[in-house]
């Protein structure tokens, strides 16, 4: 994984949730390709569910990735902020395009 210098930080919001109220989910990135990622369902569990891990960063077009369960996570970084991608890898849009993005604690 190429280093992830500059990128590196504790990211925060409430992604959109189908049978929930959102998921409050925080991204934490540290060097060199840690990932820690936490997720609480609002007003369906009081579990918070954790992985941690490594992840890549591509540095052409701002790319972080991780595998969790075997599927792959995408997101675009930008100075303070992450967006997450589609499972190909695309951009969410529509309506709740601007739901999908986790700005920098």
């Amino acid at each position: 994984p190429q280093n992830a210098n500059g990128i590196e930080g504790v990211f925060i919001g409430n992604l959109p949730c189908g049978d929930c109220a959102a998921v409050r989910t925080m991204v934490k990135l540290s060097a060199p390709d840690n990932i820690e990622v936490n997720r609480l369902y609002v007003g369906k569990s009081d579990s918070l569910f954790s992985i941690t891990g490594k992840f890549n960063f591509n540095k052409e077009n701002n790319r972080i990735s991780f595998k969790e369960k075997g599927q792959l996570n995408q997101y675009i970084w930008a100075e303070n902020k992450i967006t997450q991608l589609d499972p190909n890898g695309n951009r969410i849009t529509g309506k709740f395009a601007d739901k999908y993005i986790l700005t920098r604690d």
